[in-house]
């Protein structure tokens, strides 16, 4: 059985292909097909959100990466574009193999149909009650022991204060994010 590499590519193949794709449109998906190289080139995390790489119609030096996870994507444009543009410009051997010479910028995108929206979701109050008031006299003498126990009393202390943050927001808002450097916890 013939691969959809072997349609394409073969020069005797029983299918005309002018019949039913445009020359043009031939030409791109032999491209496109060579350019699923470039994935190896990629960190497997991200790796396996890319769908297709494919070379841009409405700008000649740029190349496509289609994903189906948007904060991969947003992690490639960021922090791996730059280096892979880095190794296609500076590697032989690929460069031999595909002609990427006239690629000066890589970009990844997500397809509106796979962009997912996130809903706000009303917080039911009785999941996230807090039964401690941290309002507990500390009777511990030990002086590292007392200070563990001021330091449960701020994390209760700032556990209702976001409770309370979070009842009060506006369905319409976007809900506060979660201030790590908030947390009252020290090092020991």
């Amino acid at each position: 059985m013939k691969t959809f590499k072997d349609i394409l590519i073969a020069q005797n193949t029983e299918i005309k292909t002018s019949k039913y794709i445009a020359d043009t449109t031939l030409q791109f998906l032999r491209h496109s097909h060579n350019l699923h190289l470039l994935k190896h080139f990629i960190i497997p995390q991200i790796r396996q959100y890319i769908i297709a790489i494919t070379p841009s119609k409405q700008n000649k030096q740029e190349l496509l990466f289609t994903f189906n996870n948007y904060p991969a994507c947003v992690e490639f444009n960021k922090f791996h574009a730059k280096t892979l543009l880095h190794t296609i410009q500076h590697n032989n051997m690929l460069r031999q193999k595909i002609p990427l010479e006239s690629y000066t910028k890589i970009r990844g995108y997500v397809p509106k149909n796979n962009l997912e929206t996130h809903k706000v979701q009303s917080i039911n109050i009785e999941e996230l009650h807090e039964y401690a008031q941290g309002d507990f006299i500390n009777h511990a003498t030990d002086p590292r022991i007392h200070t563990i126990f001021e330091d449960i009393r701020q994390i209760i202390r700032l556990r209702h204060r976001h409770i309370q943050e979070l009842h009060m927001q506006n369905m319409q808002n976007r809900p506060t994010p979660y201030n790590i450097a908030q947390k009252p916890y020290r090092k020991q």
